[in-house]
């Protein structure tokens, strides 16, 4: 537990996907993405944007090489521009390139903004969106940053398909509200997992019963599924939490699935108790109820009925910027609710405070161990996206 964990690599969303994005601008406004704002209209074809610019740029990049390749005979030093201008950082500019290329730039930091609905933060750290390709005339690169509009819908949405966990990616709509449906009414996490082959399993079963018979006929299997996204988890402060949830995985393997269970809700009351209130009340601080009263002050039952009640579900299109919160909290719907309105589900208060087999019994113990893996990587991801935050 004291020794320092080596560095994985950040697995909330598909590396290769934050990737494209983040490491083509710098690191404020990479953080500024992940911050919760209102969902830009234009986002779609922001995010369109992106891709298109970025292969514009490249293939800039490729003809400043041959022009490298070129100043051995004509004497004019360019080496100072090598692929700088794919980092944003251009270095020497003897051909005037980053002139010519500014506008593109500038709007490849808004159009990231703007795609995870962050526009207003954004506009406090670049100028308003400026890219005119028929203003950059007379232009050497016209004809290759030109086509930038007929497909931008559809790269963006293969774009900000590919920020969603590998499990939640390639839903059709009527998919997708089936699957918020079952996870809201049924308690069943599913962020990062179970596998989308599960969830597209459970989504063909009849009633909650048998969602949770098929649960627990692939519990190795969603063992193996938590325990590996638990070993993701890099923050210090979570440590001892997840080493606790790993000790879960291990008595239920053992076929202690009772003190597995009540493991389990131990740990994701914690969790909620001392790091996820603070999220919630954060990210929905501007949120008010009928009475005028704010969801800051409320205990873990009250934070979760206030999200549920006040906070509508944002729609798949958003990203899964805005969509993280919504995803870990509305699984845990009944887990937080007053035991008495519970019936046939997994239950905080009635599991800690009952010893009865009304309240632990089997077929909640995968719904637990899910909701407790998505709360922690939850909150993993959300606790590096603050540390990367500029002062």
């Amino acid at each position: 537990m004291g020794e320092d964990k080596p560095k994985k690599s950040r697995s909330g969303f598909d590396p290769l996907a934050r990737s494209a994005v983040f490491d083509a601008v710098r690191s404020p406004v990479a953080a500024a993405i992940t911050r919760p704002a209102g969902v830009d209209s234009v986002g779609r074809q922001a995010l369109g944007k992106i891709v298109e610019q970025d292969r514009a740029m490249r293939r800039v990049g490729s003809l400043v090489d041959v022009a490298q390749s070129a100043s051995l005979s004509t004497g004019i030093d360019v080496r100072g521009m090598t692929n700088a201008w794919a980092r944003d950082v251009l270095g020497t500019d003897p051909f005037g390139l980053r002139q010519t290329v500014a506008p593109i730039t500038d709007s490849l930091r808004l159009s990231i903004g703007r795609a995870a609905g962050t526009d207003r933060i954004l506009q406090q750290l670049a100028t308003p969106v400026r890219f005119d390709i028929a203003g950059l005339v007379p232009n050497p690169f016209e004809k290759l940053a030109r086509p930038l509009s007929p497909t931008l819908p559809r790269l963006a949405e293969k774009l900000a398909e590919l920020l969603f966990p590998a499990n939640l990616q390639h839903f059709a709509e009527a998919e997708w509200d089936r699957l918020i449906t079952m996870a809201t009414d049924d308690g069943i996490g599913l962020m990062w997992a179970p596998d989308k082959r599960h969830l597209l399993a459970l989504l063909d079963e009849p009633d909650r019963e048998s969602r949770y018979a098929y649960l627990h006929a692939q519990r190795e299997a969603l063992f193996d599924e938590v325990a590996g996204g638990l070993d993701e988890i890099e923050q210090e402060n979570l440590q001892d939490l997840a080493a606790l949830g790993q000790r879960a995985i291990e008595t239920a393997r053992a076929g202690l699935w009772e003190a597995a269970l009540s493991l389990a809700t131990n740990v994701v009351y914690t969790a909620m108790e001392t790091r996820a209130l603070k999220w919630y009340h954060e990210e929905f601080q501007d949120v008010v109820d009928e009475r005028n009263h704010k969801i800051t002050g409320r205990g873990a039952g009250k934070t979760v009925a206030f999200v549920l009640d006040h906070v509508p579900m944002p729609p798949r299109a958003v990203g899964i910027f805005e969509l993280r919160s919504h995803l870990v909290l509305r699984p845990l719907s009944q887990t937080f609710a007053q035991s008495d309105t519970v019936q046939g589900q997994h239950n905080r208060h009635a599991i800690c405070h009952t010893a009865s087999y009304a309240s632990l019994r089997e077929a909640y113990l995968i719904p637990a161990l899910l909701n407790m893996h998505a709360l922690l990587r939850g909150l993993n991801e959300k606790m590096a996206d603050d540390v990367e935050e500029p002062a």
